[in-house]
């Protein structure tokens, strides 16, 4: 029987006041994950946690995970941490990811758990993507090639995925059984998978409009004391 394995974090970022309400984590694909601040999850071709785990290697700045030894073996990453976004702002998921074989059925999988006990997850094919969360959601994508995920939300209660820059999906946060969690990689006990992870990064940013206002705020302030230096300037 395939099952997805999600475990509660055990690893929490230390989170200062300046910096509780943005903030960003980066995952470039140069080193292992367990290196950068990642939890990692790992189990061997008999279903032991804590041993053996996927072959890894680190090839042209993309962390590769195989485990096409068993449909027992899982390796994953996660991290612990305040995860919504406030009013004016927005939070991001995004990764860029390549299925190299995925024989049977999804593996892979990337998933975030909001403060609020709600979440969101998908698990990978080589050309199609499910929302392993809600019920008869699916997205197909081009095979054999690197994509752009991108998961967009507002309050952590709705959602828009993009491919490649391409909205592909709508949908809506879930209730889930433990909170403020991101984590990615071959999560399903039960298929096997070669992936490769070029980079996975997530975090709260302010809100496109709100840059926006600002900006258009600060222009013709900026314009009107721009004016008597240019007059100055033709005098």
């Amino acid at each position: 029987m395939t099952r997805l394995l999600c475990f509660a974090a055990v690893f929490a970022l230390p989170v200062s006041a300046a910096s509780a309400d943005e903030y960003w984590v980066s995952y470039e694909g140069n080193d292992f994950p367990e290196n950068e601040g990642w939890t990692r999850t790992f189990s061997d071709k008999n279903g032991v946690f804590g041993q053996g785990g996927a072959i890894r290697t680190l090839e042209n700045g993309s962390l590769v995970l195989d485990s096409l030894r068993s449909v027992m073996i899982v390796d994953f990453y996660e991290m612990s941490r305040p995860i919504d976004p406030d009013p004016g702002e927005l939070f991001l998921m995004r990764w860029r990811l390549k299925m190299d074989s995925v024989p049977q059925r999804q593996d892979p999988g990337v998933g975030v758990h909001s403060d609020d006990f709600k979440g969101v997850g998908f698990v990978f094919s080589e050309s199609n993507l499910i929302s392993i969360l809600e019920q008869n959601v699916s997205v197909a994508f081009e095979p054999d090639v690197f994509h752009v995920f991108e998961l967009r939300s507002y309050d952590m209660d709705d959602y828009e995925l993009s491919i490649d820059g391409t909205v592909a999906l709508e949908g809506r946060f879930m209730p889930v059984g433990n909170p403020s969690r991101v984590y990615w990689g071959d999560v399903v006990q039960g298929t096997t998978s070669v992936s490769r992870w070029d980079h996975f990064e997530f975090g709260v940013v302010p809100e496109p409009s709100a840059l926006l206002s600002i900006l258009c705020v600060s222009l013709p302030v900026f314009a009107r004391r721009a004016r008597p230096t240019l007059s100055r300037s033709k005098s």
